[in-house]
């Protein structure tokens, strides 16, 4: 089906309604699901909060029925509001992966799987639900087990799209590895001023969050730096027309020696009469 343009209420052929009536449509389908169940359930969460996106925006003045049509005012407060439903799709999303988690360890144990192993293809289980790879998956889950169970505050400013999904992604996997007093000292810190993060990337929080989280247990700080060096890593990325792109994860220190090396290297290159661009010549 062709999709339809922002303004244009043409009808389609083979509909009974306009094609800008999509609610009554949306409606329609509604008085087709069953009477229980969790599809019922979703649906009504889901229909919830985007009346709630698009009727009490957090982040416009004038929400979208308020705004004159066709203006610049209502496309903003139209995208506006698709972040707010966003971000509490992503908080209904993070509630079923633990569910899913949940009942497939539940199942494990009623089918007699080891205590150890119940559980284990949760996140495998999920990567398929989801189309996600499984490290990726992996990640998701723990992120989402954090946020549900640790960080109440969080997870309600998610639902109500007051926080977005990416800060709140940045959140939650800034606190990898930290326990549970962490994550509710993190957790009370953003119930204090929710605001304080509006403007700022997704790196920018992650690190605020780490910051705050080391300066929370100072005596870690070689274990987490043990941690950390652990996962040092090299990995390639092919780009496309002959070209990929090559990154390391290094200890800070490797890391300048690196960097100085390839600097140095340059300077030479280019002191010698090469005249491609400084970058160029640090990665010949």
């Amino acid at each position: 089906m062709k999709p339809q343009l922002p303004g244009d209420d043409s009808t389609r052929s083979g509909d009974s309604l306009p094609a800008g009536d999509v609610l009554a449509r949306a409606l329609e389908h509604a008085s087709r699901l069953p009477d229980s169940g969790a599809v019922r359930n979703i649906v009504g969460e889901i229909i919830a909060r985007a009346l709630a996106a698009f009727t009490a925006t957090v982040s416009v003045l004038d929400p979208v029925p308020d705004t004159q049509p066709g203006s610049p005012q209502e496309a903003l407060a139209v995208l506006a509001g698709i972040e707010q439903l966003r971000a509490g799709i992503a908080a209904l999303d993070a509630t079923w992966q633990v569910a899913a988690e949940d009942r497939i360890r539940e199942a494990d144990a009623a089918r007699d799987v080891r205590e150890r192993d119940q559980g284990r293809a949760a996140a495998n289980e999920v990567a398929l639900a989801r189309r996600t790879s499984p490290s990726s998956s992996s990640m998701s889950l723990a992120c989402a087990r954090r946020l549900v169970a640790q960080m109440p505050t969080t997870y309600q400013q998610l639902a109500q799209g007051r926080l977005p999904e990416r800060s709140v992604h940045a959140i939650t996997r800034a606190l990898d590895n930290a326990d549970p007093a962490t994550c509710a000292r993190i957790d009370q810190w953003i119930q204090e001023d929710p605001t304080r993060l509006d403007g700022l990337g997704t790196r920018r929080t992650g690190q605020l969050v780490r910051e705050m989280s080391h300066a929370l247990h100072p005596g870690d700080s070689r274990a987490r730096a043990e941690r950390a060096a652990r996962k040092r890593n090299v990995t390639m990325v092919p780009l496309g027309d002959g070209m990929a792109r090559i990154s390391a994860t290094l200890r800070a220190l490797d890391a300048a020696a690196v960097m100085k090396s390839l600097t140095t290297g340059a300077e030479a290159r280019r002191a010698a009469g090469a005249r491609d661009s400084f970058g160029a010549l640090q990665a010949d």
